[in-house]
């Protein structure tokens, strides 16, 4: 393993090209001769795993309801090889709110800056603890599409994840009071991509040029200054594809 991780940091480093590929080259040849060995502590969370610079960088759930939810979520949050992990996406699990307040007060789950999750189970006690945890202040990306937020979990993401660079709030249940707070939002100012329900489409643009128009003229910092892009989720014919979107593109 430690030559594993040396030869990945130097590739990483390398600024001459053959080098950085004989490098990778034997960080991959290592990997694979090694892989069952180094993968064995994750392999009962029926994970998708990616490795960088030799330790556990992103885990994607493929393998529902191979193990349960309270197995996966035990698992997780025990396994000490999970320390360093960055990108954690359980989107094919039905999470709760209790489910990510362990994962967002678990000490091998720290380093978490992105994490995504398709479920109905998590509302605004979720939010809430996930926002009180040591998590919210490096969270880069939060993909919650259909959790039962509210207006409360909004504020709760807005007045804290300031971080943020990408946010997927789709078909959750925020009134049209929540758009206009997040259109006149000046908190996230790292945010660049925001996806939410086509529905609320028309509502938001218009609030954001309110928004910025009036900034503009009071010179005052612009609201979502970083916001490049607007993903919209269509409400889909078959929920379980959860098929979507096309992009608008906010200048």
């Amino acid at each position: 393993m430690a030559e594993f991780i040396r030869q990945e940091v130097a590739a990483a480093r390398e600024s001459d090209e053959d080098q950085q590929r004989r490098c990778q080259d034997r960080a991959d040849h290592l990997f694979r001769l090694h892989h069952s060995r180094w993968t064995s502590p994750f392999r009962r969370t029926g994970g998708e795993l990616e490795f960088r610079r030799g330790f556990l960088h992103r885990m994607v759930t493929l393998h529902y309801p191979h193990p349960e939810v309270e197995e996966l979520v035990e698992r997780i949050i025990s396994i000490p090889q999970f320390a360093g992990i960055r990108e954690l996406n359980l989107y094919n699990y039905p999470i709760s709110d209790s489910h990510l307040g362990a994962i967002a007060v678990a000490p091998y789950l720290a380093s978490i800056n992105s994490f995504r999750s398709c479920s109905e189970g998590i509302g605004n006690d979720g939010v809430r603890g996930l926002v009180a945890s040591p998590l919210a202040h490096q969270m880069r990306e939060l993909s919650i599409p259909y959790a039962h937020i509210t207006d409360i979990g909004l504020d709760a993401i807005l007045n804290s994840m300031h971080q943020l660079r990408i946010l997927d709030i789709s078909f959750s249940n925020l009134t049209s009071r929540s758009v206009e707070v997040m259109a006149n939002s000046t908190d996230l100012a790292s945010l660049d991509n925001l996806t939410i329900s086509d529905l609320q489409r028309n509502e938001f643009v218009a609030a954001l040029r309110v928004a910025r128009r009036g900034a503009s003229q009071q010179h005052s910092p612009l609201p979502l200054p970083a916001l490049r892009t607007l993903n919209l989720r269509l409400l889909p014919n078959d929920l379980v594809s959860h098929l979507s979107q096309s992009q608008d593109h906010i200048r």
